[in-house]
């Protein structure tokens, strides 16, 4: 991983698995499929199909039965988790480009079951880098016309999430399950209190700045409080500047405790090789699940 700017000690820089020595990460892996934008001639490890990134919204019917089908497995994961002992407020969904994508979009069709815990329990973040919200004129279309029938018009240059009748945030992301064949529509509010951070490279030459920033709206919008960093002479990737800046929204929304010693054991696993389930909440500051 990406070294962050904190120094252990000895003056060492240490990265994500070093400060958080008591996480576990989970990598799970995209199905590789034909890709459309390379004319079903290569085949990759995809989240979704797209026909184009350079114009993620190009024939966005393409993308459904892979974001579907994705939400489901990603759905599963999160499950055994919360099964095995972990808080949903404990874990993260972290995505870069395509997996940034994929996890706007669970994040907004995400509907708990089987927790028989009232109120019903929200993520603990959604960490986003050089991607985009799949369906954002869709969501800004659905989301204004929401507005209009509760009689009001959202500042979007405004940082902090802005009031709106839940109800009304829940009827669009209803109409998002409903457009991609989701089997439950969400009905948890508190899913809108899930804060998100979303980077970008300023130079990203296969996710324009663009598609981010209009990310950051659409959600903003729904009354989701959003972080929104850009970085100066980036391009799709991440750097040192988000990993300190992801860092630091961790420990100010999440309320993870840092271990700037670098000494401690780590705990890191894909979902395929997992050790057994995860240890019990109070041995575990968080569960990080992070799609590439």
């Amino acid at each position: 991983m990406e070294p962050t700017s904190y120094h252990n000690e000895d003056g060492r820089p240490l990265d994500l698995n070093e400060l958080m020595p008591n996480t576990k990460f989970i990598f799970p892996s995209a199905k590789q499929i034909p890709a459309k934008c390379f004319d079903y001639q290569e085949t990759l490890n995809q989240w979704f199909d797209i026909e184009s990134l350079g114009e993620t919204t190009r024939n966005e019917h393409l993308q459904i039965p892979g974001l579907r089908e994705s939400a489901i497995y990603l759905r599963q994961i999160i499950e055994d988790e919360i099964a095995a002992g972990t808080p949903a407020e404990r874990i993260i969904l972290a995505g870069l480009s395509q997996g940034c994508a994929t996890a706007l979009f669970f994040l907004l069709t995400y509907q708990p079951t089987g927790t028989g815990v009232y109120p019903l329990p929200r993520l603990g973040a959604v960490v986003g880098m050089n991607g985009w919200l799949p369906f954002v004129s869709r969501l800004h279309a659905l989301s204004m016309l929401s507005e209009k029938n509760e009689g009001h018009v959202k500042n979007l240059d405004s940082k902090e999430p802005q009031n709106r009748s839940d109800s009304g945030s829940i009827d669009v992301l209803q109409e998002l399950c409903k457009l991609t064949s989701l089997p439950t529509l969400p009905t948890n509010t508190r899913i809108l209190a899930t804060p998100v951070f979303l980077g970008h490279g300023e130079l990203d030459t296969k996710i324009r700045l663009r598609h981010g920033q209009l990310a950051r709206d659409v959600l903003r919008k729904l009354s989701i409080d959003v972080e929104w960093r850009e970085y100066a002479g980036e391009g799709h990737w991440y750097c040192q500047d988000e990993m300190d800046d992801v860092v630091k929204f961790l420990e100010e929304k999440v309320g993870i405790r840092l271990n700037l010693s670098g000494q401690s054991a780590r705990l890191a696993s894909t979902h395929a090789e997992a050790d057994g389930p995860s240890p019990p909440a109070e041995a575990q500051s968080i569960n990080i699940v992070f799609e590439d």
